[in-house]
């Protein structure tokens, strides 16, 4: 009695079997025509004419599955490097601006339109501005848009800020001596805030009618650290495996807000810590964002 040969470890036992047929829109070709047309096979006029009529109908009637979308990944990158050095205590606060607008920051007799620039950006050492009048603590936003004539899905985002304590940015990311009544002297920072949304299609200027898509808040410092060796280098929020839908026609907004205490309290937002010196919180740190999405072919 004989046996066929048995492959050794797995080996195949002969040469690969030939692929299969295929078309530029997968599956069988008995989707296209119900004439039998491969090698070995007689072929008359007839059934050619009758194979291109059915290829012809066929293309005139495409099917649902026969237009799924392709897409092509894109990033949008952007990034702050604040002015600061040992001489400019104060830089330039542009582009950040206050999460409160009030009427002393515009001309007119109308009161201001959007009373916040941001939703849902609550902290509770920070005091909610009376009147039109801001005090000495406050939150500083910064916000970029980008506009799509296109649908677009956002799978992934990244933020990092960074600090070399040495030489120009001097966060050590901790709260300090006299810290916020919520917060505790050396804790992690966890009072940032991270945002992207959609302005509303007809009032794109009306903060209070955006669509938050992504919200990352009040999330510890420690958490997101970019370096192994020296866990005072920074903070890196990497959001991946998402998939948020935005329609065509969009304008998408990334705002990052961190924010400033009032001048009795420390941290790692207005101070190196070491010297005691105050900086802008907003010039404390190096900034850096990635918006990765896919986007449909026209």
């Amino acid at each position: 009695m004989r046996f066929p040969p048995f492959p050794l470890f797995g080996a195949p036992a002969g040469p690969p079997p030939p692929p299969a047929y295929t078309n530029s829109l997968g599956g069988s070709l008995r989707r296209f025509t119900h004439e039998q047309i491969a090698p070995q096979v007689a072929v008359v006029g007839s059934r050619i004419d009758r194979a291109v009529r059915d290829l012809i109908a066929r293309y005139n009637g495409l099917e649902p599955q026969d237009m799924g979308k392709r897409w092509v990944i894109c990033q949008r990158v952007g990034g702050y490097s604040p002015q600061f050095n040992s001489i400019i205590q104060d830089p330039s606060q542009l582009p950040w601006l206050n999460v409160s607008n009030s009427q002393d920051q515009v001309t007119g007799i109308n009161p201001v339109q959007n009373e916040y620039r941001l939703k849902g950006t609550f902290n509770p050492d920070i005091a909610v501005p009376s009147g039109d009048k801001l005090g000495e603590d406050t939150q500083y936003v910064w916000s970029t848009t980008f506009y799509t004539d296109r649908p677009i899905r956002i799978l992934g985002l990244n933020l990092t800020m960074q600090s070399d304590l040495v030489h120009w940015y001097m966060n050590p990311w901790v709260y300090g001596v006299h810290a916020p009544p919520s917060r505790a002297v050396g804790q992690p920072l966890n009072d940032m805030y991270l945002d992207v949304s959609v302005d509303d299609r007809f009032y794109t200027s009306t903060r209070s009618k955006s669509e938050p898509e992504i919200r990352i808040s009040q999330t510890s410092a420690d958490i997101y650290n970019p370096s192994q060796t020296s866990p005072q280098e920074g903070v890196d929020i990497d959001v991946r495996n998402i998939d948020i839908r935005i329609p065509q026609f969009s304008r998408v907004r990334l705002s990052i807000m961190v924010p400033a205490y009032d001048t009795t309290y420390v941290s790692g937002w207005n101070t190196d810590l070491f010297g005691g010196s105050t900086h802008a919180p907003y010039a404390n740190q190096s900034y850096s964002w990635t918006v990765t999405t896919a986007e449909a072919m026209q």
